[in-house]
């Protein structure tokens, strides 16, 4: 009975420690990297989404890139450069000053019409930056993963 008692201790010290902020990130980098996906690939659709939702969206893209960098310390050009493109994809949210940026909202949001009389270049262009942002996330769930292993692996 007290070996149960033990393991069901431990068991429970386990789980606390699973949630931390490092499992809250990859969580968080993980949904960005389907969504990105699903949107990429046309199974899913932002064309529901009002300007508010996009810019709440967009915003938390953003941080949740940042606060992962913050922890891991890993891949500062690829954040880097991910924030400047979420940053000009905001600000075009808040003031429509670009051409580009509407041609890509509307790309994202995958209708039959989506990437009728757009040109070549910003098609090429969308698909690379989406790309981008799905590798990023990618890398930043590969280095909170291997934080949240070896914080477990050494805490155990």
């Amino acid at each position: 009975m007290s070996l149960f008692i033990l393991l069901k201790d431990k068991l429970i010290m386990n789980y606390k420690r699973l949630f931390t902020p490092y499992f809250f990130l990859f969580c968080t980098e993980l949904f960005h990297l389907c969504s990105h996906l699903l949107v990429l690939t046309q199974l899913y659709s932002i064309s529901h989404l009002g300007r508010l939702h996009r810019l709440v969206y967009f915003t938390f893209d953003l941080l949740s890139n940042l606060a992962s960098y913050t922890l891991t310390k890993r891949y500062r050009i690829w954040i880097l450069i991910h924030s400047v493109i979420h940053c000009f994809a905001i600000l075009h949210l808040y003031v429509e000053y670009s051409i580009f940026w509407q041609h890509v909202y509307e790309m994202s949001e995958n209708n039959e019409n989506s990437f009728i009389n757009k040109d070549r270049l910003t098609i090429i262009l969308y698909i690379i930056g989406t790309l981008f942002d799905i590798i990023t996330h990618g890398l930043n769930v590969n280095a909170l993963s291997r934080n949240l292993i070896s914080s477990y692996i050494i805490e155990k």
